[in-house]
């Protein structure tokens, strides 16, 4: 159950035998539970112990290799080092891809969201290399090949199409906090009565 989800793993532990339960997130989608069997809890055998202990070692050591080489990494990259291709071959042949275009807010298929990275990626040098970020589990080391200098037409343009889009939202909120204010000046100088009894029967209605 290494790559479910907490909530996951304790939807199964609260299911019953033959149970199947409903879809739920695990890291790489989703997934639907059904629990087939039960097994008492007992002292582990010397098999599932070993089996614990050597999976248990494993990831320590595949913890403290990538601790290793991100450092190694980042060293490089203080010191001057801006090739990723030659970067990728410290971090032991590490694959070198060339992305799409991004925006602000952008994100990489294997990495999720960039958007915490956006500042740094929006103005650092084009082909210097950034110190090594870590992603949904995953280290990434990338340098910013080009850049597209923003052009004021589609700002403008954008900028009207974000107006239009939002305006009638504003101005329905105006109007409610306008009626709202009116509504609360009218009752408080006895201009309108509100009868409770009418206005609790229509509520009842409604729902």
């Amino acid at each position: 159950m290494e790559k479910t989800s907490p909530a996951y793993q304790a939807k199964v532990f609260s299911m019953s035998q033959d149970q199947i339960g409903t879809a739920l997130e695990i890291q790489n989608g989703y997934a639907v539970p059904q629990l087939v069997q039960i097994e008492a809890a007992h002292a582990a055998s010397f098999e599932e112990a070993r089996t614990k202990v050597i999976a248990d070692a494993k990831t320590d050591k595949a913890r403290e290799t990538v601790t290793e080489v991100t450092n190694k990494l980042r060293e490089q990259i203080e010191a001057g080092k801006t090739d990723v291709a030659a970067l990728a071959a410290l971090a032991g042949g590490a694959e070198v891809k060339t992305s799409a275009k991004l925006t602000r807010g952008g994100s990489l298929p294997e990495y999720g969201s960039l958007a915490e990275r956006d500042q740094e990626m929006f103005s650092m040098p084009l082909g210097k290399a950034a110190p090594p970020a870590t992603f949904s589990g995953k280290t990434l080391v990338y340098a910013v090949k080009s850049r597209d200098d923003v052009n004021p037409e589609d700002m403008k343009k954008a900028l009207s199409d974000l107006r239009q889009s939002i305006l009638p939202g504003k101005k329905e909120r105006y109007f409610s906090a306008y009626i709202d204010e009116l509504q609360k000046k009218m009752l408080a100088d006895g201009s309108i009565k509100v009868n409770e009894s009418v206005m609790s029967q229509i509520s009842s209605q409604l729902q």
